[in-house]
């Protein structure tokens, strides 16, 4: 299990861009002659990260009020960001909650008021009908842990930004 903050920084899109320069930073250090290259490129990242800021901030206004419950102990870094105020689980997607599991997140939901879960991917639809009847919405936000099958990076994160919660 995690500790307080997950391996996940680069869902804090301005913390990713604080450790891009700094990566800017060493490489520049390293190969003198390839700093305009390195900064250009740095510039283009930290460009396209402050509009994926953006964005995801307005989305989460649209989406979510309150407290949320996390799928899964790596949103720290995204709630930080994004003011969310979170518990976290250790849900998979792809394994059916036990009683115990259950049990958890009606006392979360009880003693938070969260209604919505966001998950890494979309659960079976099982889980997702048990959440329903006990008031709780999902939503999906991949934080790309992994090299996506197809896109990158950033195509895998604003694409969170177009899938539509299940009510």
């Amino acid at each position: 299990m995690h500790g307080e903050f997950a391996s996940t920084t680069w869902l804090d899109p301005g913390m990713a861009a604080i450790q891009a320069r700094a990566v800017e930073t060493a490489f520049s250090k390293a190969w003198p002659g390839k700093s305009e290259f390195f900064r250009t490129n740095a510039d283009e990242l930290a460009a396209d990260l402050g509009l994926l800021n953006s964005k995801t901030r307005a989305a989460i206004a649209d989406r979510y009020h309150g407290p949320v419950i996390f799928s899964r102990p790596v949103y720290q870094y995204f709630a930080r960001a994004y003011e969310l105020k979170g518990t976290s689980v250790n849900w998979s997607p792809d394994e059916t909650p036990s009683r115990k599991m259950w049990g958890e997140v009606e006392r979360i939901r009880k003693e938070t008021g969260a209604d919505w879960m966001i998950w890494e991917a979309l659960p079976a639809e099982a889980t997702v009908e048990g959440l329903r009847q006990i008031g709780i919405s999902i939503a999906i936000f991949d934080p790309c842990a992994n090299l996506p099958a197809s896109g990158d990076f950033m195509t895998t994160l604003s694409g969170n930004l177009t899938i539509p919660a299940v009510r």
